[in-house]
């Protein structure tokens, strides 16, 4: 019969025998195989920045910044100089050796029209006013840039131009009642 000290030794030593298994330092080729894709080696950045030159993605605006390997999707990111509101447009190099734009848009609408003919911007006197006519000449008032709305529009009507420049969220305004909430923009 092995007595309490003894079963407690041979508890301990099981202990340490299953750490120092666990704990075994890994072949090379294994280490150097989970660093590389199911799908073979990475390409290199210079392949990818290649194959991004000779793609429509540079028609579309030139790359700025580092390009970004994500290992996860095997795909190189790289950043272009694009001007799409609420957009933060990529060039996607996939591993098969194509590449397409990712516009990576955030579902805001950031404005309103961009005629400018439709759009009246508010001027800094225009802002100064320290009284506005009742007068109800209905205008919608396009909040700034700073204001993100989730739903169009991202406005509000007012009774006049003046109280709508008034309105330090408001940017500009156009003519007659904002669209209904919800419509489509354009």
């Amino acid at each position: 019969m092995i007595s309490r000290g003894g079963m407690m030794r041979i508890m301990l030593m099981i202990i340490i025998v299953m750490l120092l298994i666990g704990c075994a330092p890994r072949e090379a080729e294994e280490l150097i195989k989970d660093t590389q894709s199911e799908k073979g080696v990475p390409m290199t950045v210079e392949e990818a920045g290649a194959i991004v030159l000779s793609s429509d993605c540079v028609k579309e605006g030139s790359i700025k910044g580092e390009p970004f390997y994500n290992n996860i999707t095997y795909t190189w990111w790289f950043d272009l100089d694009i001007d799409k509101p609420g957009c933060s447009p990529a060039c996607v190099v996939e591993d098969d050796k194509t590449a397409d734009i990712n516009w990576r848009c955030t579902g805001l609408i950031v404005d309103g029209p961009q005629n400018p003919e439709e759009r009246h911007d508010c001027k800094e006197k225009e802002r100064a006013q320290d009284v506005c006519i009742e007068l109800y000449q209905p205008v919608c008032g396009w909040y700034t840039e700073d204001i993100k709305c989730f739903a169009y529009p991202c406005a509000e009507t007012f009774s006049n131009g003046c109280f709508a420049c008034n309105d330090m969220k408001v940017a500009y305004w156009t003519q007659g009642e904002c669209p209904q909430t919800g419509s489509s923009q354009g």
